[in-house]
């Protein structure tokens, strides 16, 4: 007949760790849902892609990154939307070709219904910065060919 002491570690403790193992991972899966959610909201929005199709039609991104020019998992920033069609965007894409990778940095505004891009830096691991859209403002480097 077993007693209370000839009970081993799991047996005494087994219901016990299997409901922490699914509120762990429960919590886990709704965390990792949450920035899935994040991040698909963000990659397809509309000035996400309008971000990216300037950078892959630049040829300064492509003489620095190669091609084809690839997006990383996490693109971080953020991305506000009012009612009456105004709105900005501030994110930092990260970016990557056959020959280096690096960051798009981008700031846009909505106005009106319409996103505009402001601002788009190509900023690589290096640390150099190459401006294709410059700032209001500032001065852009000239486009290849001009």
């Amino acid at each position: 007949m077993n007693t209370a002491g000839d009970k081993t570690w799991w047996q005494r403790n087994r219901v016990a760790v299997l409901v922490v193992f699914l509120v762990v991972g429960g919590m886990a899966l709704v965390g990792g849902g949450i920035v899935y959610g994040v991040f698909s909201m963000i990659k397809s929005s509309d000035a996400y892609a309008m971000a990216l199709a300037a950078a892959r039609a630049d040829p300064r991104v492509a003489e620095q990154l190669g091609t084809p020019i690839d997006t990383g998992l996490l693109t971080t920033g953020n991305i506000r939307v009012q009612s009456g069609g105004s709105g900005s965007a501030d994110l930092a894409i990260p970016l990557s070709g056959p020959k280096a990778s690096g960051k798009l940095l981008v700031v846009a505004r909505r106005s009106a219904g319409e996103w505009k891009l402001l601002r788009l830096v190509l900023e690589a691991e290096d640390g150099k910065r190459t401006e294709l859209i410059a700032a209001p403002g500032a001065t852009a480097e000239p486009a290849a060919g001009n």
